[in-house]
């Protein structure tokens, strides 16, 4: 990675250090001076919440260089999350969490009910459904019934249920702590994959920039050239165009290396494009990544089915649906995680920024999976 992206990730951490030291007033609990400063910083720009936050580190942000570290890639940061900060429906107001603190609630109580307005607001702009079947509020009784009878709650949150069968494991999240962390957590290697993709064809990628201007040169005296100079002047243009084609196949067979089980880095998608100069303009983002993560610690519970329910008749035809059980086995704990990107497709990489990207990403789904699942990127 870049030591601008070292920069970014280091400004980053000095606003949550600092975040975290304003909220260890009053000892272990947070302050009533502190929660209302959070509220009052709330859906403004990140570079406005940093400065207030840490002034040292918003004075060396306004310093940093133009892309990772700049004030406008740390908004558009937190305006991919949206105003994570923000009272959500449901959600202890700042006043509730003073009330609580008064009456000595202890701290991990009033922390979950913040990191439930960041789930809850990530979840919104993701247009997601993690926390709805996979949140630490569906009970382990939500995940047996959907084993059993393939009933589970509606995906847009509207309430009710529908015939949506887990694939033989339901799973939920312990806390709202781990939805947060562990979807961080599946960005940052989405985005350290794409910058190991970029990494990986740069070689291959500067070829091609410099073959198309060679061949562009060509032409250019080929358009120029006098009847005395024309047969010279082509050969050279067949020659560059070769060499163009012979870099353009290599970068092909680069970009195709990316194999999750071989190589940590993002598959890509090739098409040349008309017309072509950046070997990266070639490289384009596919529509959505499957990330599983082992995060190497317990971040939730999941249950398996065991006899499947051959009275069901929920499947094709009437016949019994291959994911529906008559028993399940006990919980397990569950330390990976999916999570399904959606990206912009068909994206240049030559218009990427891979200290970004991936937190500008949507993640449609988020879930406690098996731990057999393979990780990596695909």
């Amino acid at each position: 990675m870049s030591s601008s992206t070292t920069t970014a990730r280091e400004t980053r951490s000095n606003v949550a250090s600092s975040a975290s030291a304003g909220d260890a007033a009053s000892g272990s609990r947070l302050s009533g001076a502190s929660v209302q400063r959070k509220q009052n910083l709330a859906g403004k720009p990140f570079a406005v919440q940093l400065a207030a936050l840490d002034p040292n580190a918003g004075a060396a942000a306004k310093t940093a260089g133009p892309r990772g570290d700049s004030l406008a890639h740390l908004d558009r940061i937190q305006a991919a999350f949206g105003a994570e900060n923000a009272a959500a429906p449901g959600v202890d107001s700042g006043a509730s969490v003073q009330r609580r603190q008064a009456s000595g609630a202890p701290t991990v109580q009033m922390d979950e009910a913040a990191e439930k307005v960041t789930a809850t607001n990530r979840e919104a702009a993701d247009g997601g459904h993690s926390l709805v079947r996979h949140g630490p509020e569906v009970s382990e009784g939500d995940l047996e019934r959907r084993l059993k009878t393939g009933m589970t709650a509606k995906a847009d949150g509207s309430g009710g249920e529908v015939f949506s069968p887990a694939p033989g494991f339901a799973s939920k999240f312990a806390t709202f702590a781990a939805v947060n962390k562990t979807r961080t957590a599946a960005a940052t290697e989405a985005n350290d994959g794409l910058a190991t993709t970029l990494a990986g064809v740069n070689v291959e990628a500067g070829a091609v920039t410099t073959k198309n201007t060679e061949l562009k040169t060509a032409k250019d005296a080929l358009d120029k050239a006098d009847a005395p100079g024309k047969a010279a002047a082509g050969k050279a243009f067949g020659l560059a165009r070769a060499a163009l084609t012979g870099a353009e196949t290599t970068l092909r067979n680069k970009a195709r290396t990316f194999d999750p089980a071989a190589v940590p880095g993002v598959p890509v998608s090739y098409e040349k494009p008309e017309p072509a100069t950046d070997g990266l303009e070639y490289l384009r983002l596919r529509p959505s990544y499957k990330v599983v993560k082992n995060h190497g610690e317990v971040i939730g519970v999941g249950i398996r089915g065991d006899k499947k329910d051959l009275t069901d008749t929920h499947g094709e035809g009437g016949a019994p649906h291959e994911n529906v059980y008559e028993t399940v086995k006990a919980k397990e704990d569950v330390s990976s995680t999916q999570t399904a990107f959606n990206a912009a497709a068909g994206k240049k990489l030559s218009t990427i920024d891979p200290t970004t990207e991936a937190n500008a990403w949507s993640a449609g789904q988020h879930y406690p999976c098996a731990p057999e699942e393979p990780a990596g990127i695909s």
